[in-house]
């Protein structure tokens, strides 16, 4: 199972989104997928209109095991592709909870670790903040996703991010990478989205996706109904970008594993 963590320093720059609508359209390429809801506020959840009485904090106090929380939310033909593990408010407790565990940061990456044999993918969904959370998020991460918003702070963002990540890398994950950097928001009828895609591309273009994520009020609309974008309006821009971007993301992991 490759694990891979929807992540930025910055709030409102699409990663809940991203992590909920990537997920449905790698199940439409025959992947078995795990989404992760590790921010306290449950965004992930929500957008799928689950309601949590257990949550990814139960598995990892070991007080509940992965299907005792596990919700599926894919219906249909391709329905049990895509289960989600739900967060709820007591999760921002967990940095109080292992205050006085030895190697805390590695707990995400334990329990996961007892998926291996039964899903190709877990996206994990990772608040903004750099706490106990995100951490062990990036400590079990095989790869990185940063969706980037088209303006100037999620710019800074980005640096703080990579910042974070080196020093992921340095202490606790030698082999975390990014897979890529995600423009989202993106209207380039607008001359800021205009000069931050420039910027992306100038600084960071083996990183950046040639698939980007169209500002588009379909993808906000869609959480609202407790559904993805595939399921609310799947002739949209939102659903078509993010197809293009299940593909590209399948097209870079076989790269990256022939490698």
């Amino acid at each position: 199972m490759l694990t891979i963590v929807i992540a930025n320093k910055k709030g409102g720059v699409g990663k809940t989104t991203t992590t909920q609508n990537l997920a449905e359209a790698m199940a439409e390429h025959g992947k078995k997928v795990l989404a992760v809801d590790m921010d306290a506020q449950a965004s992930l959840t929500r957008a799928w209109g689950a309601a949590a009485e257990k949550s990814v904090l139960d598995v990892l106090r070991k007080k509940a095991s992965w299907p005792d929380i596990a919700v599926s939310v894919k219906k249909g033909q391709n329905a049990g592709r895509v289960l989600l593990a739900p967060a709820n408010r007591q999760l921002a407790a967990m940095p109080e909870i292992f205050a006085q565990e030895f190697g805390r940061e590695l707990l995400l990456k334990e329990a996961l670790a007892e998926l291996d044999a039964t899903f190709d993918l877990a996206l994990v969904d990772s608040p903004p903040s750099l706490d106990l959370l995100s951490i062990n998020t990036y400590a079990t991460a095989d790869f990185v996703l940063i969706p980037v918003q088209c303006e100037f702070h999620a710019l800074e963002g980005l640096t703080m991010m990579l910042d974070d990540l080196a020093r992921v890398r340095q202490r606790l994950n030698p082999g975390l990478s990014v897979l890529g950097i995600v423009p989202t928001f993106v209207d380039r009828r607008k001359c800021l989205c205009r000069d931050v895609l420039a910027v992306l591309a100038d600084k960071y273009a083996a990183e950046v996706t040639q698939s980007m994520i169209r500002d588009n009020v379909a993808l906000a609309e869609a959480p609202s109904y407790g559904e993805s974008i595939f399921t609310y309006d799947t002739k949209s821009y939102g659903a078509r970008d993010y197809a293009e971007l299940a593909q590209e993301l399948i097209t870079r992991l076989e790269v990256r594993h022939a490698a």
